[in-house]
């Protein structure tokens, strides 16, 4: 994606390629048009040498959020609650942190 790169995150995956993730950040839109904004970027490589950029950001200004539905009462804390999603537009993501799970996944 065009735009300017920086916070890079570096992690090998489990068969040894190399990936990095970026915030990249464009100036050139309204600020009204989060929707349609530039703010992640992802590039990979064998060999840690000859690198690639995806076409296609791996996650964008859109944020899917589960709310709990209720009648008033304090859902949080109870089991099997019926959720309701939303999705909210951020005008921008930054500092991108892969998380893990215990096999390195």
């Amino acid at each position: 994606p065009k735009g300017n790169y920086e916070d890079p995150q570096l992690y090998t995956d489990a068969r040894g390629n190399f990936h990095c993730f970026y915030h990249v950040y464009t100036t050139n839109l309204p600020s009204f048009d989060c929707v349609n904004s530039t703010v992640s970027a992802h590039a990979f490589s064998r060999d840690g040498y000859e690198w690639h950029i995806s076409k296609t950001q791996p996650y964008d200004s859109q944020l899917e959020i589960r709310v709990p539905q209720g009648n008033g009462q304090d859902v949080q804390h109870q089991k099997n609650t019926a959720t309701t999603t939303r999705f909210i537009t951020l005008a921008t993501r930054e500092r991108p942190k892969p998380l893990f799970n215990r096999d390195g996944i």
